[in-house]
């Protein structure tokens, strides 16, 4: 048996990249339907529920946490220039350490922060889906079984 020629393998290696990229396409699709399903749920009964699929493992819907964002970043940093002057670095921004203080703060005792406001939490982000690890085998020898008798070359 001769080895395959650079042209072979470049067929070959193009090939396997569509593959890979139409299967991440499927996948993607599949996840969406999940996510829509479940913020109809959400929706619908204001709960995010976790679902136990048999034979694949657990698909949670991950609800977003209360956070403060710096709604106008000119009015923010100027804010914090004027009330905490040492916590302005040279490149004009607010340290991260103190950012992150400064804000849990808020979040513990809300009130008014120039260029910050409140995004309550509770809006549904999105399923994530945890496959047990014999679904992962599974699904791993389905792939490879597939893959093998698809005809795309090897």
């Amino acid at each position: 048996m001769t080895a395959p020629t650079r042209a072979d393998l470049a067929h070959r290696a193009l090939f396997w990249a569509a593959v890979a990229e139409e299967a991440k396409a499927r996948a993607t699709a599949a996840r969406t339907q999940l996510d829509e399903q479940a913020k109809a749920e959400y929706a619908a009964t204001g709960a995010a529920s976790t679902w136990r699929v048999p034979g694949v493992g657990t698909i949670p819907l991950s609800l977003t946490q209360d956070a403060v964002v710096v709604d106008d970043e000119a009015v923010y940093l100027a804010h914090v220039a004027e009330a905490y002057p040492t916590e302005i670095e040279t490149i004009r921004r607010v340290r991260p350490a103190f950012d992150e203080l400064l804000r849990k703060s808020v979040l513990q005792e809300p009130r008014d922060v120039p260029g910050l406001r409140i995004v309550p939490g509770g809006r549904p982000k999105g399923i994530s889906v945890r496959a047990t690890t014999s679904a992962k085998e599974s699904a791993a020898r389905l792939a490879r079984t597939f893959l093998d008798n698809s005809g795309g070359g090897a």
